[in-house]
This record gives C-alpha cells, structure tokens and sequence, in this order.
C-alpha cells in the first residue's frame, strides 16, 4: 500500500507537458511543426513553437517569451522531458525552458 501511494505522489510532481508538432517537438525547419521551428543549431534539435503577443496565446504550463510560446519553469528539472540542451532559463523576465545562448529567440526561426 505504501509503495503505491509513493508512485501516486512522484507521478503527481512530474510535468504533464508532451512535446508536439505545436509546442516542443523537434523540428528541422517550420514545414515539421503546426506553426513555427526554432532551428538548431541554436534551439538543439529544433523546437517547435508559435508566435504569439501575451501568454493567453500560448498552451497550458507554457508563456510567451522572446514572441513565441516556450516551456515555463521553475528549475532545470523543470525541463528534463526535452532534449539535452535545455535548462531553466531566465529570459525577458521570465523563466523558461532554452538553451543557453544569449541570442537564443525568435529571430532564430526558419
């Protein structure tokens, strides 16, 4: 009994976020994603995202940075379900999920 409620409870703390062809998916150029790539090498793997103006614009447990939807966070873990490259990032008074490059935005998509 114990050891189900301890699975209950560690399933209850991980992020719910599913990478996809509209948030998160790996991409290669936009034609890959619903919207928009963010293309490697600068966004590892590519990122899939969408523009947007506020973070009314953007998917549940994701916000509007840089004017496009990326990942919220709190710390790197927070992050862990994307690709290595990608930590919790202070960006535009926010923290999300991005690599760590001082250029990293959304004048790096294709």
């Amino acid at each position: 009994m114990l050891r189900a409620l301890s699975i209950l409870v560690l399933a209850a703390c991980t992020r719910p976020e599913v990478v996809s062809r509209d948030l998160g998916g790996p991409c290669l150029s936009s034609a890959d994603c619903s919207v928009r790539c963010l293309a490697a090498p600068t966004w590892p793997g590519g990122f899939c995202t969408r523009p947007c103006a506020g973070d009314r614009d953007c998917p549940v447990g994701s916000g509007c940075t840089d004017a496009v939807c990326l990942y919220q966070c709190f710390d790197d873990q927070d992050c862990s379900f994307l690709p290595p490259g990608y930590a919790c990032r202070a960006r535009a008074a926010a923290l999300v999920c991005a690599p760590d490059l001082p250029d990293a935005g959304s004048r790096d998509a294709t």
